[in-house]
This record gives structure tokens, C-alpha cells and sequence, in this order.
């Protein structure tokens, strides 16, 4: 599955990636804009900051499930998936020291924005590791909700790659 330049409804981030279905396929990524955050670390709000998935990470591996969700249908319904989750270790640009964790979940539901059951994704990003693992960092909904695209199409590609 992949998109470029997607937002959420109500988010001033963006996010970007490409994934697949199957676990180690090379070249999986996962780009999460954040407007702001306050670093862990430091306690200092730091502005206009990017998560990106970085396999040089040591034991980093990106995780991903596809399945169907029935009633849901994607741009491409021969797929015979629209929905992967997964979550992916990386680190944040602009000094912000640390490995985060983000999970995800993202649905292709068609091209039409506003749909009920169209495009939509959540993304939550902690720090991964050390005496602040767990610690949350970013969310697009705190209930883990998934939210409706307003801008992009995320796609589901055949052979999940």
C-alpha cells in the first residue's frame, strides 16, 4: 500500500509511506509531518519535525498484517486486501535525538474524499526504547480511531508490495 502527501482530517501533519504485506521486504517506509512536538528528551517543543523509518536502526524491522475489510472498497477490489497494520522503528529529524516506534493502521477505501468508508488512517509514535519507552510523542487520535483522509489516496497495490 502507498500514498504521498496524505493528511487527516482535522491534522496539520502529513504522512507518507510505502509498505507491504510481507514482513522485510526491503524498502518499506513510513514519513509521519509533525507541525510540533515536545521532545522527550529534553522537554523543549520543537517545530515542523518528520518521523521516518530508519533500517539502520539495530533490530529495527517493520511489522505489517493486511487483510479485507468487507464493505470497504478500494481502488483496486482485485488487491483482495484494503487495510494494513503494522507499526515500524525510526528516528525524527531537526536534533531530536532517540528511536521512536510508530504504529498505524491505514485503509484504502476508493478515491472519493469524505466518504464514510473511504481513505482513512491512525498513526501513534512513542519512544521506543530505554527509560522513557512507551513515553507518546505524536497521535493523530488518542483513541485510536481511524480518521478520514481529507487530502490524498492511499492505495492498495496487488501482491502487496
Amino acid at each position: 500500500m502507498e500514498v504521498s502527501g496524505a493528511s487527516l482530517a482535522g491534522l496539520a501533519a502529513k504522512h507518507a509511506f510505502k509498505l507491504s504485506c510481507v514482513n522485510g521486504t526491503p524498502g518499506q517506509e513510513l514519513e509521519i509531518n509533525l507541525p510540533q512536538i515536545v521532545d522527550a528528551f529534553t522537554g523543549k517543543t520543537v517545530l515542523d519535525v518528520k518521523f521516518k523509518t530508519d533500517i539502520k536502526v539495530p533490530g529495527a524491522m517493520t511489522q505489517n498484517t493486511c487483510f479485507n475489510d468487507p464493505g470497504i472498497v478500494p481502488d483496486d477490489p482485485t488487491v483482495g486486501f484494503n487495510r494494513i497494520v503494522g507499526s515500524t522503528v525510526g528516528t525524527m529529524d531537526k536534533g531530536v535525538q532517540g528511536i521512536y516506534l510508530a504504529e498505524y493502521q491505514f485503509r484504502d477505501g476508493g478515491k472519493v474524499i469524505g466518504d464514510p468508508n473511504g481513505d482513512a488512517g491512525f498513526w501513534k509514535i512513542t519512544v521506543f526504547s530505554g527509560p522513557l519507552a512507551g513515553t507518546l510523542i505524536a497521535t493523530s487520535d488518542p483513541g485510536g480511531s481511524l480518521i478520514l483522509l481529507d487530502k490524498g489516496n492511499q492505495k492498495a497495490k496487488p501482491n502487496a508490495s
